[in-house]
């Protein structure tokens, strides 16, 4: 993938959680061309077996998810070890309940499907800020 990006951000290690291969792989492509670190999984169950889940800047994830939904998930990331420093985006497909359901889940932030990469960079960029000023 040729990208023409440059992001005004530190590297981050960014969890991808979608059942849709095709666009964990893009979400994947551009976190990798904008400097970042992108672990995908298809599903929610897989996220628990991950080693390194305490070191993940960002998780993003699909709201839509078979069997353990994304809200499910980003709730319990939330109320888990280290939840407090964990952000949260809902990736949503555009449901009319999508954006309020994960924020009052205690989601950070939510990006619709299909992606605007610009929108992207500017949850990027603020997420982190949000860990510098976390971690300082």
């Amino acid at each position: 993938m040729d990208l023409d990006v440059h992001a005004p951000t530190r590297p981050m290690r960014i969890v991808v959680v979608d059942d849709d291969a095709e666009a964990r792989h893009l979400m994947a492509e551009l976190l990798g061309a904008l400097d970042h670190e992108a672990v995908t999984f298809a599903n929610a169950e897989s996220v628990w077996m991950y080693r390194d889940l305490d070191d993940v800047d960002l998780f993003l994830l699909d709201v839509g998810l078979p069997g353990l939904d994304g809200i499910t998930l980003g709730r319990s990331l939330k109320a888990g070890p280290g939840g407090e420093r964990a952000l949260v985006i809902a990736v949503t497909g555009g449901s009319p309940n999508g954006e309020a359901q994960a924020l009052s889940a205690g989601f950070d932030d939510y990006i619709h499907k299909p992606l605007n990469l610009d929108r992207l960079k500017n949850l990027l960029a603020a997420a982190a800020s949000r860990q510098v000023e976390r971690s300082g």
